[in-house]
């Protein structure tokens, strides 16, 4: 079974907290303490996980939480069945994208309708039949520093570039885009934690915000005029993966369910962030790369502009 990306958490090494000594400390002493947990985590990432970069940014988070860590890249996609026993925690990062669209409700919630013929449907079922300890995390857009897809830069590749910016529709549609570190920490606390067991989490900010409010962001962060264009994709001939690289729908979800279970709190949203987020851009050297913006030319000559 192919999936995004996974994690299993390992059996835990020890009782004590982590970095203690052997020595029993005195009663008053024991209650100060704060306990450490010290599991023993494997990070897998499957073949084609577009999330697998999550895994980089978890490690640390869990480092320095006094887990012990091993990535596994390229993982073998029957990692369920051969740590069936050995483990006591599934952790598998799936899609938010294998929510059904819903036009009356946007907003996805856990326990939504999920399409059965997404691939991360079928690893979430196969966990429930197996009767496993599992938990789902369902991530959506996700921003900031060693993320592997484009997100924020497909929006400053044209702003500062004073490219016009073609979005699809009317350009009030809400989506969610999220702090790779915020999301890191809602995944750090699950390790050894029982509430989260057989739970789905979205994995994703507490804020949405629009296509339009993006352009007009990263264009104020910028010092730049936001170009908005909006256009009917389906009057524009475009190739198969070209144009807007977005669903051009509602697409958020709400965060509600990690604050109460898990405890988890954002400290970041992308108009926080907007500002940090164009100097490393500049600082990539990507302003000073050719783009291929043939797909948005298509575009501007069908609207006439």
């Amino acid at each position: 079974m192919q999936a995004a990306s996974s994690t299993i958490s390992g059996a835990r090494l020890s009782a004590r907290p982590f970095g203690a000594s052997s020595r029993q400390p005195s009663t008053s002493a024991r209650r100060a303490q704060v306990l450490v947990r010290a599991d023993s985590v494997l990070i897998a990432n499957t073949k084609g996980g577009g999330h697998a970069f999550l895994g980089l940014h978890l490690a640390k988070k869990l480092l320095n939480a006094g887990h012990s860590v091993t990535i596994l890249n390229d993982g073998d996609p029957p990692l369920i069945d051969h740590f069936k026993g050995k483990v006591k925690h599934y952790v598998f990062v799936g899609s938010a994208g294998a929510y059904e669209a819903n036009s009356v409700e946007p907003m996805h919630v856990e326990g939504d309708k999920r399409k059965p013929s997404a691939g991360h449907v079928e690893v979430e079922e196969y966990l429930v039949r197996q009767d496993l300890p599992y938990t789902v995390f369902q991530p959506l857009y996700i921003y900031g520093p060693h993320t592997a897809k484009d997100c924020e830069q497909w929006f400053m590749d044209r702003v500062l570039r004073d490219r016009p910016v073609p979005i699809p529709g009317p350009g009030i549609q809400l989506t969610s885009l999220s702090n790779v570190e915020d999301l890191a920490e809602m995944m750090a606390l699950v390790p050894g934690n029982p509430n989260a067991v057989q739970q789905h989490f979205n994995l994703c900010s507490d804020r949405c915000i629009t296509f339009d409010g993006i352009v007009k962001a990263v264009a104020a962060a910028a010092g730049k005029e936001a170009k908005i264009v909006h256009y009917d994709p389906k009057a524009v001939k475009l190739a198969k993966g070209e144009g807007f690289p977005f669903r051009a729908v509602h697409f958020f979800a709400s965060a509600d369910k990690a604050k109460r279970v898990l405890g988890w709190q954002p400290h970041s949203n992308f108009l926080k962030d907007v500002n940090q987020l164009v100097r490393d851009y500049i600082a990539s050297g990507r302003l000073d790369k050719d783009i291929d913006l043939s797909a948005d030319d298509k575009i501007l000559a069908a609207v006439g502009k």
